[in-house]
């Protein structure tokens, strides 16, 4: 075992996570944000999911906090690669366990994703599809579907539409 490489990655994971909490900061600070430096912030959190195991990269509960921090992204203003970039981090979130996709639910995040399995760019419509998979296998999810209250009928028409 090489000592200082070993000790040089486990330097770099504490940068790597001290370097998150000035994002999460500004995102909880919603009203003193504005609403390009909360985007930016919240594109910064996505990618840090996307290239980073999410429970390393947001130690504890963290990781639960970034969803709502996600959900600024899946404004139709918001540029594509950002709305891209926030469906793989939430397809990875949503596979951690049941918990995160307990907080995609509550968080009333499966209208907008439902609505970008349907969108015009491929590959925002197959990261929306692979988050909406995940999302399957949340007996909340499951349930609310069975309810319709989102969109039930229309999610499966969706699935049927996105797969082909």
């Amino acid at each position: 075992m090489n000592l200082p490489a070993e000790r040089n990655r486990r330097e770099n994971m504490t940068t790597a996570e001290n370097e998150i909490y000035p994002f999460l900061t500004l995102l909880a600070v919603e009203k003193e944000g504005t609403t390009k430096g909360k985007s930016l912030a919240a594109q910064a959190i996505a990618k840090l999911i996307i290239t980073q195991n999410p429970v390393i990269a947001f130690p504890g509960q963290r990781s639960l906090e970034c969803v709502k921090a996600l959900k600024e992204l899946m404004h139709p203003e918001c540029a594509g690669i950002q709305n891209f970039e926030a469906f793989m981090a939430l397809t990875n979130l949503s596979a951690i366990d049941e918990t995160h996709r307990r907080r995609i639910v509550h968080a009333k995040m499966t209208y907008d994703i439902e609505t970008y399995m349907l969108e015009e760019h491929e590959m925002i419509r197959r990261a929306a599809t692979e988050t909406m998979c995940n999302m399957c296998m949340s007996p909340d999810f499951q349930e609310m579907m069975a309810r319709g209250g989102g969109g039930g009928a229309r999610s499966f028409k969706n699935f049927s539409f996105a797969s082909c």
